[in-house]
Formats: structure tokens, C-alpha cells, sequence
């Protein structure tokens, strides 16, 4: 059936310069997505985890074209933009290059209703969950926290174009774009939003990719296997960045390096949430990684990295003074994936400073402060963190469980939590010093999430019971939380992904 439409789209585009360049695009698109409902091939976009348990005549016909659908995902997380030396039998398929362009729609319809015990703290009407807030009592001892909530969303919905041209500088060359529909804040929610936008050279030993695409924590061979869109979110860094990455393969060895910038996941700072603090330290956020393949068919992965991050809080002093103020951060993991024909385990642990941009729990503070001329100096907050997954694979039934964990270490050099002065007016007003999106009084957080996924090709459904735990308390003048409380929140979600 691809074989097909691509056919048809020659024929269009042979003559397209006769036709409205409108009706050229809508016919274009309507062949492309007009899927006879009795194709016998797996939608470009199936959870792929379906080939690791034997079913490699993986869009058959797209193979023949010289198109590579790489078959390393497992979630739609992780199937919307593996870029990896890690290859499968099939990789054969990679030996040809198209002589003209081949374009590849792809996606999913997810639709999902969740239900929570208290109020939580999270994104978009809290489709993703980070914490439950804390315990706030009325003069009464009632807490105001202590309220259900229940939501329905359908903004994870996603489409997925890739490209696939002839050669260039003799590397099979390929481009994506994905976007969807949670919009980039809240006001913004159902609005169109670029996820991915990439162009990768593939010389077979060595890989060079420039675009939008995950950040390099962010590992899909080795991501959470969650039903809900917070796919480990505290525990997991998840963030996607523009980015010059490059691949060198020493097999069983990979060595990765990346140059990246930001642009919706951002660090906390004097003005908020901004990619300014990056972009004026003229210093790109830096990362380097190592993955090795183990087992006869490579399914196997460990590794590290290592990312260093610089930023700039001001260029200019509360005196109007240029200032030159900067902290460096640096962020460890260890990864590995362990994948099997009925059953794979992945997991994390890590070291992390400064990492409001990956959506976790350590920020940053003002560490001391020159009373003549405003300059400041700053310090991190600390982080460890961890995590588990665990899948379990039948036919047409998938359960899998998940536990993170992510721990407050404190700072290395004292805080200042705030500043007191006089403005015009003569009022006293406190300046906040510590920059963490509110986070600092943020102890602990704990989550347990076991899950079910049921598969009726193009269709999932996914059941999903997601317990979170934290710890708040009141940070100290060491950045550690002192007299810490713990709440609970329980999720249950119900989600149906419809496959294209």
C-alpha cells in the first residue's frame, strides 16, 4: 500500500506545476493518509516492541523503497525520533537510498481521562503529573489540597512526516517532523506545537544530526514505558533541544557528542523561566556519551554520560551595573536497558545540578551578594535520582511496572533565600533568591506506577494506576528541608491510542 501511494505522488508531482499549488497539497496529503482499512502492513507508528517478539516484516514494502523505519522503540515516546547505531536484523534495508523523495505520514489519536485523590502540580490540566502539592490548612485544620480532581485531554495527539531523499556527501539522508497539540503554556493548550524537526547524515559508522530532537538525557533505547504523557518525569530528564549531534560507532561501542541550545525547556532565573540565561552564556549546553551493545542480536545497553551546562543570570546589577555573574552545572547518569523476547528492564541512576530545564526538582540560589554594587555569586542545588521499569510481554497484553525516586541533597555553599529593600513607594519588598519554579522546598519524591496495556492492531488500550509521593518541607540557609511532611496523591488513567 506505501509502494502505492508513493507511486501516486510521482505521478502528482510530475505534473504538479500544472495544477493550484493548494489542490497539489491536499491531494498529496489525502493519498498519503487514505490507509485501506485491509492493509495487511503495521502503521509506520505501531509500537515497534512488536518486532522484538518476531514480527520483522516491519513495513515491507518500505524496506523495498530504501525507507528506514528504525525498529529500536518500544513507546511512542521513543518511536518518534530514534536516531541510533543500534540496529536489528533488518537493518539490511538501510543499504539503499531513495533517488527522489519518499514521505512517510505517521502518528497516533490518544484521548485520556484521568482522576486524582488531592491536587497535584503538574502541565497542561495536569495531563502530566509532577507532585501533589503540599498540605496548606485553613485556620480550621482542614486541608485545602485534600480535593479530587478529574480531567480528559486529548492533546498528546501527534503526526509524524519523514523524508527520505537521495544521498548527500554519500550518507543516507533522512529528515523528520513531528508535532502535536499540547501547545507550549497553559493559555496555549490544544495549540499546535513543534516537537521534532531534524536532518541526519548516516555514513554507516558515523551519524550527524542537526535539528530539534531529544535532548541527549533523554535516552529513548532507555526510557520509562509509561501509559501516562510524564513518561518518569521527575525522575528522567525529558526535554527535546535544537542540536548539532555526532555519532561515531567502535562496535560493540557508541561514543556521542552534542552541542544543544533551548527553547521551551528552560532554567529558572531573576526574570523566570527564560533560554535567555543560556543563550547569553555564548556557551552551548554540553554532553558526551558512551553506550555499549551486548548480546547476540545487540538489544542489550549500558552507558554514561556527562553534561555540562553554563548560564548567565544577569548582565546587569540592581546599582544599573554591568555585571559579570555565571554558574556552571554538571549532570551524571548510568543507564541500561536490557531487552529479551518476552521481557525487558530499564533503568537510570543519577547526579544532577540546576536541572529546572529537565523538569526536576534542583535549581539554583544566590550563594553571596556585594552590598556595594549588587553582584552576586550563585550555587547549585543537588539532586540523586533513580528509577526502574519493568515489561512483560504477551501477545495481545503488556503489564509493566515503574519506581522512581529522586532525593534533595542540598546545596555546597550556603543561600541567601531572599533579599529585603525599600522601593519607591517606601514598602519593604522581599526579592526571591532561590530560582527552582518553587521547587526548593521540594524534600523527596517517590512513584510507583504499575500498568496494563491491551493491543488490537491499529488499537491500544492502556489502564494505568500512578501513586506519587513528596516530601515538602522548609528549605534552610544549606539548602537542605527542614521539618519535612509527606503527601500522597493516587491517579488512575484510562488511555486509548489509535495508531497510524
Amino acid at each position: 500500500m506505501i509502494k502505492k501511494r508513493l507511486k501516486i505522488i510521482e505521478n502528482h508531482v510530475s505534473r504538479g506545476k500544472k495544477m493550484s499549488r493548494k489542490i497539489f497539497y491536499v491531494l498529496v496529503f489525502f493519498y498519503i493518509l487514505s490507509i485501506n482499512s485491509e492493509d495487511k502492513g503495521m502503521c509506520p507508528y505501531w509500537p515497534t516492541h512488536k518486532l522484538k517478539r518476531g514480527d520483522r516484516e516491519y513495513n515491507p514494502e518500505a524496506q523495498a523503497e530504501g525507507i528506514t523505519l528504525t525498529t529500536d522503540a518500544k513507546t511512542p515516546e521513543q518511536q518518534e525520533g530514534i536516531i541510533s547505531f543500534h540496529k536489528t536484523s533488518d537493518s539490511a534495508a538501510l543499504t539503499a537510498q531513495p533517488t527522489k523523495f519518499k514521505i512517510l505520514f505517521s502518528g497516533y489519536i490518544k484521548p485520556e481521562a484521568y482522576i486524582d485523590s488531592r491536587q497535584v502540580r503538574g502541565w497542561r490540566n495536569d495531563q502530566v503529573l509532577l507532585f501533589p502539592e503540599r498540605k496548606l490548612y485553613d485556620r480550621c485544620h482542614h486541608d485545602l489540597n485534600a480535593h479530587p480532581q478529574l480531567s480528559s485531554v486529548a492533546i498528546e495527539t501527534r503526526l509524524r512526516a519523514e523524508i527520505f531523499g537521495p544521498k548527500v556527501w554519500d550518507s543516507l539522508c533522512m529528515g523528520a517532523i513531528e508535532a502535536d497539540f499540547w501547545g507550549t503554556h497553559q493559555l496555549d493548550i490544544q495549540g499546535f506545537r513543534l516537537r521534532h524537526a531534524f536532518v541526519t547524515f548516516d555514513w554507516g559508522d558515523k551519524l550527524l544530526l542537526f535539528g530539534q530532537y531529544w535532548a541527549p538525557m533523554f535516552i529513548p533505547i532507555c526510557a520509562p514505558d509509561t501509559i501516562s504523557f510524564d513518561a518518569g518525569i521527575p525522575f528522567d530528564p525529558y526535554k527535546r533541544t535544537p542540536q548539532l549531534r555526532f555519532a561515531k560507532i567502535f562496535d560493540p561501542f557508541e561514543i556521542t557528542f552534542c552541542a544543544s541550545s533551548e527553547v521551551n525547556f528552560v532554567n529558572d532565573g531573576p526574570i523566570g523561566g527564560s533560554s535567555t540565561y543560556l543563550r547569553n552564556a555564548v556557551v552551548p549546553n554540553m554532553n558526551v556519551r558512551l553506550t555499549a551493545t551486548l548480546g547476540k542480536t545487540k538489544d542489550h545497553y549500558l552507558g554514561v554520560d556527562l553534561d555540562y551546562r553554563r548560564i548567565v543570570p544577569r548582565l546587569v546589577t540592581a546599582q544599573c551595573l554591568k555585571t559579570h555573574e555565571s554558574l556552571n552545572s554538571f549532570r551524571f547518569e548510568a543507564f541500561a536497558s536490557l531487552n529479551w523476547p518476552a521481557f525487558s528492564i530499564r533503568s537510570k541512576v543519577g547526579f544532577e545540578q540546576n536541572a529546572t530545564d529537565y523538569d526536576s526538582i534542583s535549581g539554583y540560589a544566590v550563594h553571596s551578594i556585594n552590598p556595594v554594587t549588587d553582584e552576586r555569586t550563585y550555587t547549585n542545588f543537588n539532586a540523586a535520582t533513580t528509577w526502574v521499569d519493568f515489561i512483560k510481554y504477551y501477545k495481545t497484553f503488556e503489564p509493566g511496572l515503574f519506581i522512581g525516586y529522586i532525593k534533595s541533597l542540598g546545596t555546597n555553599n550556603s543561600i541567601i533565600p531572599c533579599v529585603k529593600y525599600n522601593d519607591t513607594c517606601g514598602q519593604e519588598v522581599c526579592e526571591k533568591l532561590i530560582y527552582s519554579y518553587g521547587r526548593e522546598d521540594l524534600d523527596y519524591v517517590f512513584r510507583v506506577t504499575p500498568r496494563v496495556r491491551f493491543y488490537w492492531k491499529p488499537v491500544v488500550l492502556g489502564a494505568e494506576l500512578e501513586y506519587t509521593r513528596a516530601g515538602w518541607g522548609t528549605v534552610n540557609t544549606r539548602g537542605k528541608v527542614d521539618n519535612v511532611e509527606s503527601v500522597g496523591n493516587t491517579r488512575f488513567l484510562v488511555a486509548l491510542f489509535y495508531f497510524f
